[in-house]
């Protein structure tokens, strides 16, 4: 078998000049530059590249016991991988004992990652949203991949030596994270909001929380709203039935993206965007019939009962929807 090009890089100049001609059947000392050769054959695969697969828990954990892979610097992959001497980890982050528990607190951070079904996979998988997706953006290399952990672990070695103080390591991140901050405020910061209001409140927003039996979403104003979703798949499960079946959503969709509006004692509240009505408009109670004609036809008919927060005197009116977007309204008086 011939070795082909290979034996170009093999052994010593020596070794290669007196087995050139074994080898490969012919003295490249023989080449010259600029002389011609003939391709005597190709071939050409018709291949699509595939994706990066995505992270589950169980390849994740796998991937923090040997996250040195993930730094591109051999000098640093170095360093990460001289912690973990004499133990069955290859360039680690966290430990056995901790790395669930990070797990678990970023995926609570729902602006940042989603976890949800995928088509070809067993578990869960892991996704960064397009707010996490922005905000990685806006940091720098070294803290999107393992190397910041890799730096801290020369650091650590040199302290261990002596070679620096525990001050000396403060000061010196103390003085990076100043910089990080500097440039933020000069550059700015463009993270786009993916929150989901509180269809109960409309104040706060909805976060994944790790309970006792599992996942759920809670709204972030608690213990001023209790009020708690089911998870479903990562996402929270909005559509909840109220006590006596009766419906708890509009029968016209949202005007700004076509979702479902859900009733709430507060207000009506889109399922999908962030268009919402309070339930009480200048001291007088709006009710779910009223609210569809107003999303149907632009504006209500003249309603009676309205409040001045002025004068403090009663009007009629009739609403008109002002902006489809958020749910602004205003007043339309009838003509005298």
């Amino acid at each position: 078998m011939q070795k082909g090009w290979e034996v170009l890089g093999k052994d010593t100049e020596e070794d290669n000049a007196q087995d050139e001609e074994v080898q490969t059947g012919f003295d490249l000392s023989m080449l010259q530059v600029n002389d011609d050769g003939v391709c005597e054959s190709a071939s050409i695969d018709k291949k699509a590249t595939t994706p990066p697969r995505y992270f589950t828990d169980s390849t994740l954990l796998a991937a923090m016991t040997r996250a040195a892979k993930f730094i591109d610097d051999p000098d640093l992959r170095k360093a990460l991988e001289a912690k973990d001497e004499g133990s069955s980890d290859q360039g680690s982050i966290g430990t056995e004992a901790t790395r669930a528990g990070i797990l678990e607190k970023l995926a609570a951070n729902t602006g940042l990652v989603s976890i949800e079904k995928e088509k070809g996979y067993t578990e869960l998988v892991w996704k960064t949203t397009k707010q996490g997706q922005e905000f990685c953006a806006a940091l720098p290399p070294e803290v999107i991949k393992p190397n910041i952990s890799a730096l801290w672990a020369e650091k650590q070695a040199q302290i261990k030596s002596g070679e620096m103080t525990i001050n000396d390591f403060i000061k010196e991140n103390d003085d990076y994270i100043h910089t990080l901050i500097s440039d933020l405020q000069q550059k700015g910061l463009n993270i786009s909001s993916n929150a989901i209001p509180c269809p109960a409140c409309g104040n706060g927003v909805l976060r994944r929380i790790k309970g006792a039996n599992g996942f759920f979403w809670g709204c972030s104003g608690y213990p001023g709203c209790k009020t708690s979703f089911p998870d479903k798949d990562g996402k929270p499960l909005t559509e909840k039935q109220p006590a006596g079946g009766a419906s708890d959503r509009l029968d016209v969709p949202c005007p700004s993206c076509n979702k479902e509006i859900l009733v709430r004692p507060k207000g009506f509240f889109c399922t999908g965007c962030d268009f919402k009505l309070w339930s009480e408009i200048a001291g007088k109670k709006i009710t779910s019939t009223q609210v569809e004609t107003l999303i149907k036809k632009g504006k209500t008919g003249s309603l009676k009962g309205f409040t001045s927060t002025k004068t403090g005197k009663k009007f009629d009116a009739a609403l008109v929807l002002q902006d489809k977007n958020t749910g602004k309204v205003g007043f339309e008086f009838a003509k005298k």
